[in-house]
């Protein structure tokens, strides 16, 4: 504490700088964290704009002689 009783916001009470630093950690490993999570998402947009863009070709089935039977 400061003068009279106050908290210098220069000088904080022991533990408060730790308890900050964690804080800090914990919020850049959310940062990266929903980082990946976005590349993750961005890769499987990835696949299905392919597999829309598959989806809207228009594709011939393949004609193939009727079978005849052995018998």
């Amino acid at each position: 504490m400061g003068e009279g009783g106050r908290v210098n916001p220069w000088h904080p009470p022991e533990g408060e700088k730790e308890r900050h630093l964690r804080w800090m950690e914990m919020m850049w490993e959310r940062h990266q964290s929903n980082a990946r999570e976005e590349a993750r998402t961005r890769e499987v947009i990835g696949v299905f704009e392919v597999l829309a863009e598959l989806s809207r070709r228009r594709v011939e089935a393949p004609h193939f002689p009727p079978r005849e039977s052995p018998w």
